[in-house]
């Protein structure tokens, strides 16, 4: 009897653990933040500012909202401006940027079923 008991006590116990991970949501990584590291991530971003000496690009991320910083090739920061939103392609685990591409430019319309953003429109 008493054995049945400590199973089921740590059935319930692993029923519950269980339930609470799937219950809480996993939270949004940032790029220096990975589960595989060398594995090539990519989000979308505006631009804060550039480093053009010493190659820094800072973004924001769009759908964390955090602050990134990654390391570009020179020929990579020439046609960007602050405020520009891109896709950045980089390296997961370290801050070395593969690529940047302009996103489309997208008129806010909030009628619409696909604006263009991945968290609400323009601030």
């Amino acid at each position: 009897m008493m054995e049945s008991q400590k199973s089921r006590y740590k059935l319930s116990i692993f029923l519950i653990l269980g339930m609470m991970t799937l219950i809480h949501p996993q939270p949004a990584k940032a790029a220096n933040e990975c589960i595989r590291i060398n594995k090539k991530e990519s989000m979308i971003a505006v631009v804060e500012r550039i480093n053009r000496q010493q190659t820094w690009l800072y973004v924001i991320n769009e759908q964390t909202g955090r602050p990134e910083r990654f390391y570009a090739p020179r020929g990579y920061l020439k046609e960007l401006e602050p405020g520009d939103r891109v896709r950045i392609y980089y390296i997961c685990g370290s801050q070395t940027l593969l690529s940047v591409r302009h996103m489309t430019p997208v008129e806010f319309d909030a009628e619409a079923s696909n604006r263009g953003y991945i968290m609400g429109g323009p601030k």
